[in-house]
């Protein structure tokens, strides 16, 4: 069972190098995170970063940094905040919560 696994991780670190030169092995899977203004969203809301950070139960420093470039949003506040944009109506709810 050991060398089971062993070889499994062999694998994930051969498929590791292999997407780092820009090929995509068989049985690889690759997903891609579409970057997202998090300004231009904030303001299309019409929400302060305080009460976006509310939102997504972040902290208000979080939002700031994404902003200003200083961290990279992961891709899971990423989707969320696709959502957001297709239905804001998410926000006003949230916000009354």
């Amino acid at each position: 069972m050991a060398n089971d696994k062993f070889t499994e991780l062999v694998e994930s670190v051969e498929w590791m190098i292999a997407h780092k030169k820009g090929l995509n092995p068989e049985g690889a899977t690759v997903t891609q995170v579409t970057a997202v203004d998090v300004k231009a969203l904030r303001n299309k809301l019409g929400l302060s970063q305080v009460k976006l950070a509310k939102v997504l139960n972040v902290s208000g420093d979080t939002v700031k940094n994404w902003e200003q470039g200083r961290r990279n949003v992961p891709g899971t506040a990423v989707r969320l905040m696709q959502i957001v944009e297709r239905h804001p109506e998410i926000v006003a709810e949230e916000l009354r919560a």
